[in-house]
C-alpha cells in the first residue's frame, strides 16, 4: 500500500453499509444532472474573469504586505527593500 492510499485510507475511512437513506422523493427533491461539471474549461471560462479584473496596480508595497513580509523573512531582511521605498 503506497503512502497517499494509506493516508486516504485512515483520513476517509472504509466504506459501510448503510442500514437508513434518505427518501429524496418524500422530501421532493429532484436531482440536478451534474455531467456537464465533468466537461473541461474553455479558453473563454479560464480568460475571461481574468480580463474582468481591474487594471490598477500599486505604485509600492501596501502597509499590510510590509507587515506581511517583515513577519515572514524577519525586519532585518526587509528593511533594506522597504526603505529604498520611503516605507520606513
Amino acid at each position: 500500500m503506497g503512502v497517499a492510499e494509506k493516508f486516504f485510507r485512515v483520513a476517509v475511512g472504509s466504506s459501510v453499509i448503510r442500514t437508513k437513506t434518505i427518501d429524496w422523493n418524500a422530501l421532493s427533491y429532484t436531482p440536478s444532472n451534474l455531467d456537464e461539471l465533468d466537461s473541461p474549461f474553455t479558453e473563454q471560462e479560464l480568460f475571461q474573469p481574468i480580463k474582468e479584473l481591474p487594471s490598477e496596480k500599486a505604485s509600492v508595497p501596501t502597509d499590510s504586505l510590509v507587515s506581511f513580509t517583515k513577519k515572514m523573512l524577519g525586519y532585518n531582511q526587509v528593511r533594506p527593500l522597504a526603505s529604498t521605498h520611503g516605507l520606513l
